[in-house]
C-alpha cells in the first residue's frame, strides 16, 4: 500500500527587515494617500483599500525601489518551486500591488484572487489582535470535519505570505484600537 500527496499548497514565509527603514515614511504616505482617494470595493469589508495598481503613482516612487527589493527574493523562490514541481523554468512578474488599512471591526471577506499563480501579504503595522490572516482548504467539503481545514497566521511587522492564488482566504475582524496596514500583491504567469 501506498499513500500519495497530491496536489501539493506550497507556502512561502519570511520577513523583510528593510520594512525599519521606510515603515514611518510609508504608513504617513499611505494615510495621506487614503484621505485623498476613495477605497477600491473589493474584499475589504468597513476598511481602505487602495486600487490595485496605486504603486505606479508618481508619489509613490519613493516606496518602489524598497517594494522591489522586498519582493523580488519571494518571486524568484515561487519559481523555483515551481521548477521543482514541473520541470519548467516559469517567467514570473508582480503584477499589482495594493494596500488595505483596517480600522477596528474590519475585515476582509473570503476571496480568491483569480488570472494569477501566487499571492501574498506584507504586514506594514500590526497590533497584537488586529485580525489573522486566515487560508481555508480549497478541498474542505471533502473532509467531513475530520481534518483542520483552515491554517492561521497572526499578523507580525515584516512578515510576508505567499500562497497560491486559488487558495480561499480572509481576515478576521480587527480587535486592537489601532489600524492594521498591510501590502497586498499578486505574481503572475507570463509565457
Amino acid at each position: 500500500m501506498e499513500s500519495l500527496e497530491i496536489f501539493p499548497a506550497r507556502l512561502i514565509k519570511g520577513h523583510a527587515p528593510m520594512l525599519n527603514e521606510y515603515k514611518e515614511d510609508l504608513v504617513d504616505y499611505l494615510y495621506d494617500f487614503s484621505s485623498k482617494n476613495e477605497s477600491s470595493a473589493a474584499s475589504n469589508i468597513g476598511g481602505w483599500q487602495s486600487n490595485s495598481f496605486m504603486y505606479r503613482e508618481p508619489s509613490f516612487k519613493p516606496f518602489r525601489n524598497w517594494m522591489w527589493n522586498t519582493f523580488e527574493p519571494y518571486i524568484t523562490k515561487v519559481a523555483q518551486s515551481i521548477e521543482e514541481l514541473g520541470n519548467n523554468s516559469p517567467n514570473l512578474e508582480l503584477y499589482n500591488v495594493w494596500f488595505n488599512i483596517n480600522e477596528t471591526d474590519t475585515f476582509n471577506m473570503m476571496h480568491t484572487h483569480p488570472h494569477s499563480i501566487y499571492s501574498g501579504v506584507m504586514w506594514i503595522k500590526a497590533p497584537e489582535d488586529c485580525g489573522n490572516l486566515v487560508l481555508v482548504d480549497p478541498s474542505k467539503h471533502n473532509v467531513f470535519g475530520l481534518v483542520p481545514t483552515e491554517y492561521e497566521f497572526e499578523p507580525i511587522e515584516g512578515n510576508i505570505v505567499l500562497f497560491p492564488s486559488h487558495v480561499p482566504h480572509y481576515v478576521k475582524p480587527n480587535n486592537s484600537d489601532e489600524d492594521r496596514i498591510s501590502v497586498s500583491f499578486n505574481i503572475v504567469l507570463y509565457k
